[in-house]
């Protein structure tokens, strides 16, 4: 079995196979070549950076070993040679499992960096030699993808259904650092607020109270929600839509009564309409049932709190056609439908 790591270019990503184990294995007994009486220090040794990686990754190393298809020892020895070239201790163990010390610590980042930088550099060379299927990663949360992306990868699919794309799911700042780290091509993300993107603004879409229709707040026209007497039912930590209805919930000196956290906003309307309490929610989540009359809506608090929703990807990053396809489509369609 051979295992292809991305980059074919020498001393950063190698082909290993359990018949070349012996040349993964010679890679980390290369010594400082001696100039006269000067120790001339050679650049690192990338097989042994690669090593640490999974290493630190798996937090095993038997997980590294099957990763890169060699053996344990194989893999020990590259540790060590790094160790021992650099000076410093990157593993400590505990209860058997290997676990970063503080300069492991530090060298993980530098290697998630130097492995996704190469990543995305074989990603775009690929694209150059047209030998990759068109492809297209996007980083993005429950909320967007449910709401706002959904309509808009249909259009995009009947423009350019020869481009496959995968949607990467999860909290924003962990869809953020996805678009930063190189792990995603796209990012469709809230308030990302970091100098490391190019950053285009697609949608703002303000935030309302939800509630039962026979709620007493849902039965005037005017007035304000007494929050210090309702229970509000909010997504888990890492939500930007909990996280903006707190500040300005804060902000005002108002304190609900109870909060209960639910997974996801189809949850929270469920709850909501079993009249287990009320929440804060986008407009656009709720724009059906509101019309439907399954839920009542009102402006929360002064009705300015708002959340912007933008295309996010890394500055500096060489945009290959399914990105730029689908910005401009995104773009487009928002534009048509907002």
């Amino acid at each position: 079995m051979v295992v292809e790591l991305p980059m074919r270019c020498a001393q950063s990503y190698v082909t290993i196979s359990s018949a070349r184990e012996r040349r993964f294995r010679y890679a980390s007994k290369r010594k400082p070549r001696l100039s006269g009486r000067a120790v001339v220090e050679e650049d690192m040794n990338f097989n042994q950076l690669r090593a640490f990686y999974e290493v630190a990754k798996a937090q095993s190393i038997t997980g590294a070993a099957k990763r890169l298809n060699v053996s344990q020892p194989a893999v020990s020895l590259q540790i060590r040679a790094l160790e021992n070239d650099t000076g410093l201790k990157f593993f400590d163990r505990e209860r058997g499992r290997p676990v970063l010390t503080e300069a492991g610590i530090r060298l993980q980042g530098y290697a998630e960096r130097i492995f996704a930088i190469a990543s995305e550099a074989d990603h775009e060379l690929k694209w150059m030699r047209k030998e990759e299927s068109r492809s297209l990663v996007i980083a993005t949360t429950k909320l967007i993808a449910a709401y706002y992306l959904a309509s808009t990868m249909g259009a995009f699919r009947s423009l350019h259904s020869d481009i496959n794309m995968r949607l990467d799911i999860g909290e924003n700042a962990w869809a953020i650092e996805r678009v930063r780290s190189g792990v995603c091509d796209l990012g469709i993300v809230v308030n990302p607020g970091s100098e490391h993107f190019e950053r285009f603004p697609v949608y703002t879409d303000v935030l309302v109270a939800i509630l039962p229709p026979a709620h007493e707040s849902a039965c005037v026209s005017s007035g304000d929600i007494d929050f210090e007497r309702e229970t509000l039912i909010l997504r888990e930590h890492g939500s930007r839509t909990r996280a903006l209805a707190e500040e300005a919930l804060r902000a005002c000196n108002r304190t609900p009564k109870q909060i209960i956290e639910l997974a996801d906003a189809e949850a929270i309307k469920r709850a909501v309409r079993a009249g287990i309490g009320i929440s804060i929610i986008t407009e656009q989540a709720v724009k059906d049932e509101i019309e439907n009359g399954i839920l009542a809506s009102r402006p929360f608090l002064d009705g300015s709190t708002s959340m912007s929703i933008e295309i996010v990807h890394r500055k500096g990053r060489l945009l290959a056609p399914p990105m730029k396809h689908f910005v401009s489509a995104f773009r487009s369609h928002v534009a048509h439908t907002a």
